[in-house]
């Protein structure tokens, strides 16, 4: 089962996904609003994924 820090993360990551095609279809993708979005979309893509790493290391997998 996933734990607070994970589902934070899923939750942020799924917010910025959302207003990223939100800023596409209103044709908004040469805007700072839409870089800051991807940026805070990899952002926690990336914390996952380390947060992913790190349980598997704590399991041993």
């Amino acid at each position: 089962m996933p734990d607070q820090r994970s589902l934070h993360l899923r939750l942020e990551l799924m917010r910025w996904a959302t207003r990223i095609l939100t800023l596409r279809d209103q044709g908004k993708v040469d805007t700072d609003e839409y870089r800051e979005a991807v940026r805070r979309r990899d952002e926690a893509r990336q914390a996952l994924r380390e947060l992913a790493e790190t349980e598997q290391m704590t399991l041993g997998l």
